[in-house]
């Protein structure tokens, strides 16, 4: 069994904020690679049902680059990736552990629920010690998510 106590006794809050221009960035210079580091497999599948008009598994657009900008599909696309990056970040920190040993990008799973709410999946790490809760929203440039652990029950120490 992992050794949990360097998580929250009770509580842990996490908030992060990234930049929607730098994940632009980021993945017209190396897209699959950025998200095969970040997303699990499901995470990556679930992109690409989303964004299957636009884009295809290898990270190559389908419509030029003028149909793109003039969609804005960019910009909606690396909002996606950046609120999902900025959750694993803001779990890391409720944790209070950040990205480490005890806990990696591909450690945690962003799924939605059928009103397309997001959630934190049961094979996220260490949800089975915590009730949860996730919130992403973007204005762009900016993209930002908190998360709220709750204990599901003290660990005895």
């Amino acid at each position: 069994m992992t050794d949990v106590s360097f998580l929250p006794s009770y509580i842990g809050v996490g908030v992060d904020i990234v930049n929607i221009h730098r994940v632009e960035r980021i993945i017209s210079e190396n897209g699959m690679k950025f998200l095969n580091r970040i997303f699990t497999k499901k995470e990556i599948e679930c992109f690409f049902n989303k964004y299957q008009k636009y884009v295809r598994k290898g990270f190559i657009f389908t419509i030029d680059s003028d149909e793109l900008s003039g969609r804005n599909v960019i910009i909606d696309i690396a909002s996606y990736i950046a609120k999902r990056f900025a959750a694993k970040e803001s779990y890391s920190k409720a944790l209070g552990c950040g990205i480490c040993v005890h806990l990696k990008f591909k450690d945690m799973e962003i799924l939605q629920n059928e009103r397309g709410a997001p959630f934190w999946s049961s094979s996220t790490k260490f949800t089975e010690e915590f009730h949860t809760s996730l919130s992403m929203s973007d204005q762009y440039p900016f993209a930002m998510a908190n998360t709220t652990l709750i204990r599901r029950r003290e660990v005895a120490t």
